[in-house]
């Protein structure tokens, strides 16, 4: 949720000194106008970006391709887009991309399978399947939608702090 703050932050800062393009700010006079998905294409985060982590895109069979296939409570949907890396709130564009780790290989990683002892194998096996995979998404609205969408998002943070269910299609 922190990195989605930020994000939002940021993107509430940038419209000040983009003029009229940006994410929305309470001080631009006129209405600001929401970045495309290209131009949020070219501000995502990509390789050489941060080190140890490859950059793909997402694979939507993995994910909800659209928030009308979440369900669940409704004070809590703006979190479960978050989560399901869709854009809260009514963005105008956004993009996404997936952010997996990048593994060393390990001592057992050099052996074959018929030379692995029983506990080898079975640690072998959890850090191959122990990897950090991040969808990094980037959304932009017009006029005030960034600063609603933030508080949508914080108020669900609020009313679900207790946990809560959702899901997406089947």
């Amino acid at each position: 949720m922190s990195v989605l703050s930020l994000a939002l932050v940021t993107g509430c800062s940038e419209s000040e000194s983009n003029g009229d393009k940006g994410l929305g700010s309470q001080d631009d006079a006129p209405a600001a106008e929401a970045l495309s998905a290209a131009e949020l294409q070219k501000l995502l985060v990509a390789k050489g970006d941060v080190d140890g982590f490859t950059f793909s895109a997402v694979d939507k069979t993995e994910f909800p391709a659209e928030k009308k296939a979440i369900t669940g409570d409704e004070k809590c949907k703006p979190l479960t887009y978050v989560m399901s890396g869709l854009a809260p709130g009514d963005a105008a564009a956004e993009t996404n991309t997936m952010a997996t780790e990048e593994k060393s290989p390990t001592d057992t990683a050099s052996k074959s399978l018929e030379d692995l002892t029983e506990g080898e194998f079975e640690d072998a096996f959890g850090d191959s399947m122990n990897i950090n995979v991040t969808v990094v998404g980037l959304s932009s609205y017009d006029g005030d939608g960034a600063e609603k969408t933030f508080k949508s998002v914080t108020d669900a943070v609020a009313a679900c702090a207790g946990g809560f269910t959702a899901g997406s299609g089947g």
